[in-house]
């Protein structure tokens, strides 16, 4: 799980730290920051997710897909 998360966040698997860039199903900009927990940021709004299941959870309910359409 570790190694996932580290290669969605394009870091080395020791490194807890990335950002990734998401989009909404409106196509407004989501940024998802991990520092010891993800931060979910949209139109100003935070939302801190402390398991990375959980983060998956969160985005599919809201619909967030990656820049070319997948979802997480």
């Amino acid at each position: 799980m570790k190694r996932l998360t580290d290669w969605l966040f394009g870091r080395n698997k020791h490194c807890s730290f990335g950002r990734m860039c998401l989009l909404t199903k409106d196509g407004v900009p989501v940024t998802i920051s991990k520092e010891i927990r993800y931060t979910v940021s949209c139109n100003g709004s935070e939302v801190h997710i402390n398991g990375y299941e959980d983060l998956l959870g969160y985005c599919k309910a809201s619909q967030y897909t990656t820049a070319d359409g997948k979802h997480l």
